[in-house]
């Protein structure tokens, strides 16, 4: 079965594919997006490296706030008008792991940049984001990513402690986990840093159960096109001209990108997750009528 494979590449303002870049001006990545959807969710947080706002370890900030433009709930603080996108989506547990991953790695390989190297105050050269093809194993699917190891071990380490709360036995099967980006903001001795949302990325999923084998082929191929849709979807709000943090002074770069990434330089990240009892309405009601339409043709 040939896997659905997205060659809708967006790449962000700085070149991936050239030698360093010299720049001068306040540039940036690529742009975001607004939508619907919940903002910050809580529940077990990871980071992006030293430079993560994390809840499950040694935080060096504040969270402020959380989601806006959908009205969904911040988690705490003061509600700061991040932009907010949200995916349902239905599937086997097999696959959630590959799913997640692949909307995140998608989202984050817009969301990154060379390593910044500057020459004096105001001059500095960026460099080069490596990229590779993954195919999926449980999904008719390949996507694109940025080839860091290091990148990718903090994302399998997050998605794989969501994965395992929403397969449990005494887990619902239905919960989310957002991406969440953000900047710092200075305060004054003695308080913390506050870290404040600018852009959060949820993908709410509900677990299916199928019971033939020929039920699960249809699955793969129907998840697959699902996310084909959703890459895309991404790709056009990278193109769209939101707010991004500009690019900060030398002393002012890990306010913004989170610098602990020793071959990228992602902007400022943190995930999270949470568990929850399925909708009345659920999706995986409605996958599994996909399934049923598809078996009667």
């Amino acid at each position: 079965m040939a896997c659905a494979t997205i060659t809708a590449v967006v790449y962000p303002q700085t070149q991936r594919d050239s030698d360093d870049v010299d720049n001068n001006d306040d540039g940036g990545g690529g742009g975001g997006g607004g939508g619907g959807g919940d903002g910050g969710v809580g529940g077990s947080a990871g980071g992006s490296g030293d430079g993560g706002c994390s809840g499950g370890g040694n935080s060096s900030c504040i969270v402020v706030g959380g989601g806006g433009g959908g009205g969904g709930d911040g988690g705490g603080g003061i509600t700061m008008n991040a932009r907010t996108q949200l995916f349902e989506l239905s599937m086997e547990g097999r696959q959630v792991d590959e799913a997640v991953a692949s909307i995140f790695h998608s989202v984050l390989f817009h969301r990154s940049l060379g390593k910044f190297k500057y020459k004096q105050e105001g001059s500095y050269s960026v460099g080069t984001v490596g990229y590779q093809d993954v195919d999926c194993d449980f999904i008719d699917f390949t996507y694109v990513c940025c080839s860091s190891v290091h990148l990718d071990q903090t994302l399998k380490r997050e998605i794989s402690g969501f994965s395992e709360a929403l397969r449990s036995t005494d887990s619902p099967g239905s919960g989310q986990i957002s991406l969440e980006f953000f900047q710092r903001k200075k305060s004054r001795w003695p308080f913390q840093p506050e870290c404040i949302p600018w852009e959060v990325w949820t993908v709410r999923l509900e677990l299916i159960k199928l019971a033939t084998e020929h039920e699960r082929q249809i699955c793969r191929e129907k998840v697959g096109d699902l996310l084909t849709d959703k890459i895309l979807y991404i790709t056009e709000v990278m193109n769209r001209h939101d707010y991004i943090p500009k690019v900060p002074s030398q002393a002012e770069l890990d306010l913004i990108f989170d610098t602990s990434y020793p071959d990228i330089q992602p902007y400022l990240f943190k995930l999270s997750f949470t568990t929850s009892s399925p909708s009345t309405t659920t999706m995986g009601n409605t996958m599994k009528k996909l399934i049923r339409e598809t078996l009667s043709i």
